[in-house]
């Protein structure tokens, strides 16, 4: 388990958003590590892991993006079943709260 820096970018909720912020970091060779994305009666919000997260932040800036950033946790399980169930029992135990996850099996 590794902590890291996620970033929490605020965009306007219609077409097109989305793929303008990626090609920001594109352009400024950043790459996109993790994603989760989710709306609210304003906005969307795009949480993102990026490499280099420095340079993330400082386009994203620069380029008038209104963000946060907020350690988060990174972990790898097995994809198989109850391996989330023993995760997350453990950060239980831990006092840990888990407030959303986001992932991918492969």
């Amino acid at each position: 388990m590794n902590e890291t820096t996620q970033i929490c970018v605020g965009l306007d909720n219609k077409p097109g958003e989305l793929a303008r912020l990626c090609r920001v970091l594109r352009d400024a060779a950043v790459n996109i590590e993790a994603l989760c994305v989710t709306d609210d009666a304003d906005c969307v919000w795009v949480n993102i892991v990026t490499n280099p997260a420095d340079v993330a932040e400082r386009v994203l800036s620069e380029g008038g993006y209104r963000f946060f950033t907020e350690k988060v946790l990174v972990l790898k399980i097995a994809n198989q079943p109850g391996e989330l169930e023993g995760v997350a029992a453990k950060l239980a135990e831990a006092k840990v709260n888990i407030n959303y996850v986001y992932g991918a099996g492969v």
